[in-house]
């Protein structure tokens, strides 16, 4: 009987990249759970710990690949809604839509890569100090938004008013560096508990000292801001909002448009009498972006501007106006419109 070949030893990269290559998509795509409409937001604080593990390890081109994996796994799972917008709006088959999402993640997901980049070097400057300066990093980079950074992560904790007001200190990005900052000292304890060294410990000592006084600053102003908010609301006027939607898919909506240049105004006039007559104490009916066609001065939506004189309520909505461009010329644009009680419009 023949002796089995000796196998060989396994390949120590290959089995780090097998654990890397799940924890940056991981890092991304948790990211679509944390946003509207799921709203996970206590994720926030630990989501980015698996990326920053690895992100840490390397430098150059491979951080560079390895930051842009996350971001195209955080675009593609924020935006799958894509396939179905550019099946909607072309003759384009699903497999050519899949890769325009493929391809829109790409493109701005490359703030991953910038960001995974610019890490290493940056915490081998900042030695113990490293858990606040990966923070510090990745808010830097936010301020590339729109060009390259599409989102603020900070923005995720709007429902979250006890801590999220401080940005009316610090700005969206002081959210962001807070959050990055907890990750970051969420794998610091990690890493001093696997190796309990002075260098660790000091790591750890100071990202969770910055960390707290962060806590302890957000918390204390926005509890400030909270309490204007509440006596400005104690005093302030009411007024009742009914918003109305036709909740018409885009084929549907075209269809009835087609049926007649009165159909969209007709539409959602006949709700908005349905609902001022249900509750009398609404002031304003909210229609959405294009709710009236056209102007809402033109001819065909004379029945909105008669309908808030019959009930005495205001409509805002999105309708076109004719503008006069700098260079002389005339046309079209999109805009806010709001019709008073009297029929006036702004």
């Amino acid at each position: 009987m023949l002796d089995a070949p000796p196998m060989a030893a396994p390949d120590p990269t290959a089995v780090a990249w097998r654990l890397a290559i799940p924890a940056l998509i991981f890092s991304g795509a948790v990211q679509s759970v944390i946003s509207p409409p799921i709203n996970l937001w206590w994720l926030h604080p630990v989501s980015f710990v698996p990326a920053l593990w690895v992100l840490r390890r390397l430098g150059g081109g491979r951080a560079l690949l390895a930051g842009w994996l996350m971001g195209i796994a955080a675009n593609a799972a924020i935006f799958p809604w894509i396939v179905h917008t550019v099946q909607t709006f072309s003759n384009l088959p699903t497999w050519a839509a899949v890769l325009c999402l493929l391809a829109f993640a790409m493109v701005w997901g490359f703030y991953g890569a910038v960001f995974g980049w610019g890490l290493q070097p940056i915490l081998r400057r900042a030695g113990a100090w490293w858990p606040v300066a990966a923070a510090a990093w990745f808010t830097a980079c936010e301020y590339l938004n729109p060009q390259l950074f599409p989102y603020y992560q900070g923005v995720s904790w709007y429902q979250q008013p006890a801590v999220f007001l401080v940005t009316g200190l610090t700005g969206v990005p002081g959210m962001t560096f807070g959050l990055l900052l907890c990750n970051a000292v969420l794998l610091a304890l990690w890493l001093h508990r696997r190796d309990p060294t002075a260098a660790s410990r000091r790591a750890l000592q100071r990202g969770a000292g910055t960390l707290a006084l962060c806590v302890v600053v957000a918390l204390g102003y926005s509890q400030l801001r909270l309490h204007k908010i509440d006596a400005a609301e104690a005093t302030a006027p009411v007024t009742r909002l009914g918003m109305v939607q036709t909740n018409l898919d885009v084929f549907r909506a075209r269809a009835m448009r087609q049926r007649s240049r009165f159909a969209n105004v007709n539409t959602y006039i006949d709700q908005a009498t349905e609902a001022v007559q249900a509750d009398p104490d609404i002031d304003v009916l909210v229609f959405p972006e294009g709710g009236l066609r056209g102007t809402a001065s033109a001819p065909h939506n004379m029945r909105a501007r008669q309908f808030v004189r019959d009930f005495d309520v205001e409509i805002w909505t999105g309708a076109g106006t004719l503008a006069k461009w700098p260079d002389g010329t005339t046309g079209f644009q999109n805009s806010a419109v709001r019709i008073f009680g009297d029929g006036e419009v702004s």
